[in-house]
């Protein structure tokens, strides 16, 4: 899909807010497009259309692989799609191998709408996958700028699906509202294989797979968790992380997920601090996207890529350290700008 031309912001943006699911898609891709002119373009449209963002709830989908990550996704969507919500999916894939090397496409590899396959198809819900290009923090590069404009469509709960589980994924509590882990029947050793940092910032754990033969082992786990958060220290004093057993695939607990959501919306907007943190994620984007402006043109300006291989060479001869080789990087950084 072709990103649109300058004279068509206007009208894309028009039909975006109207819910046009394609313009929705054009959007993205202009917004994920790393062409100089198409992120001029990007700009503009989300200037016209920050006005009209903000009204969802932002949640984070993490856990390890082989937890039900999508099969969560795809059952508790549609529950909510079905009640007439608006729910928009951005997936976040691990990148090609040959993007991360500096080349190839780095598009998503994996088929969330494949994975999501009742949700994909309701009128209510919309999926998009994106590739993390190899971006820590279980974000792609372009999530936030990608969340305003589901929300100018009218999509009132977006989900954050994230690459993983570990300390890395942590980032994705700051683009969010509510954090959601998502964890497999586990035993008490295996508990301790969770890292501290995700079970901080977690909002709400699901134990899923509560179903068969993994039943009474997934809720027992999650007496166990239950145990464990108590033991932590918690992100605000309004609001304690819960822990609720359910199976994505027989459905089991969606109604209680429901009902543990309409009460964090509700206590973090009475308490303050959803606008609190609405501001705090824009702060965030803003680092992220200064960091990622700031590798990009180190990377991509000729004269700059000529001084950054000169930096790589002293490097390799032991005659500067990395941290000296940064510092004059950034210093003709400074003299380019200061020259233009």
């Amino acid at each position: 899909m072709m990103p649109p031309s300058t004279a068509s912001i206007e009208s894309l943006a028009d039909e975006l807010r109207r819910g046009n699911r394609r313009a929705l898609a054009q959007a993205i891709t202009l917004v994920e497009s790393t062409h100089p002119e198409h992120r001029v373009r990007a700009q503009s449209l989300i200037q016209h259309l920050l006005p009209a963002s903000g009204a969802s709830l932002r949640i984070g989908i993490s856990g390890p692989p082989g937890a039900g990550k999508s099969t969560f996704l795809d059952a508790f969507g549609s529950y909510l799609a079905d009640k007439n919500h608006k729910v928009a999916v951005l997936a976040i894939d691990p990148s090609s191998v040959q993007r991360q090397q500096g080349s190839g496409s780095g598009g998503a590899i994996l088929g969330d709408k494949t994975r999501m396959s009742t949700l994909a198809l309701h009128k209510n819900a919309f999926i998009r996958p994106s590739p993390s290009r190899g971006m820590l923090g279980g974000t792609a590069p372009k999530t936030y700028e990608t969340i305003i404009l589901c929300e100018a469509a009218g999509y009132d709960t977006l989900f954050i699906e994230t690459v993983g589980v570990g300390q890395s994924e942590v980032n994705v509590a700051n683009l969010t509202d509510m954090l959601i882990l998502i964890l497999p029947p586990a035993s008490g050793d295996s508990l301790q294989g969770i890292k501290r940092g995700i079970m901080e910032v977690a909002d709400l754990i699901l134990i899923n797979k509560a179903d068969g033969n993994t039943e009474k082992m997934a809720r027992l786990s999650a007496q166990n968790y239950h145990a464990a958060v108590r033991l932590l220290p918690q992100k605000r004093d309004s609001w304690h992380t819960s822990v609720i057993a359910i199976s994505a695939l027989a459905k089991k607990g969606l109604d209680e997920t429901e009902h543990v959501l309409k009460q964090f919306k509700q206590d973090a907007q009475t308490s303050g601090y959803l606008a609190n943190e609405r501001n705090k994620q824009a702060q965030n984007a803003f680092w992220q996207s200064l960091h990622q402006t700031l590798y990009e043109h180190l990377h991509t300006e000729p004269k700059l890529k000529k001084i950054i291989q000169q930096l790589y060479k002293r490097i390799e001869q032991k005659q500067a350290t990395p941290q000296q080789a940064a510092n004059d990087a950034i210093l003709a950084l400074y003299a380019q700008h200061n020259k233009g």
